[in-house]
């Protein structure tokens, strides 16, 4: 389910960058050569710095955990790969959601960056 908001948050993100939904919502009623249009746009590269870093913590969360397991239970016989995998399950699932809420975060930083613009721009 964390995974589904963090996904959800990124769409909301890119819509709002690169399909003009901030655009949009902040510089109704003018030209399209318009001053409001241009902070609006120039306000996509900051916020896509800290897009950058949500979805690198959202694939980490996604990919990580499988490959940690992977590379402990090569290294275990497989009694103790086995009794290793069920004590360390747990730690994964808390390491995977506290990626996922940092990633949420940063995709809502992300959004307050074009919301902030949005509203600095706007007559």
């Amino acid at each position: 389910m964390p995974a589904t908001g963090v996904a959800l948050l990124a769409l909301l993100w890119l819509l709002s960058a690169f399909d003009g939904w901030a655009v949009a919502a902040f510089c109704t009623g003018q030209g399209p050569g318009s001053s409001c249009r241009a902070h609006v746009a120039a306000a996509v590269r900051p916020s896509a710095i800290v897009a950058a870093v949500a979805a690198a913590l959202a694939a980490a969360a996604l990919l990580a955990p499988p490959a940690i397991r992977a590379v402990r239970s090569a290294r275990a016989t497989p009694a103790a790969a086995a009794a290793q995998t069920a004590r360390s399950a747990s730690a994964v699932r808390a390491a995977r959601i506290w990626l996922l809420i940092a990633s949420a975060a940063c995709w809502m930083l992300a959004l307050a960056v074009l919301f902030v613009a949005g509203e600095a721009a706007s007559p």
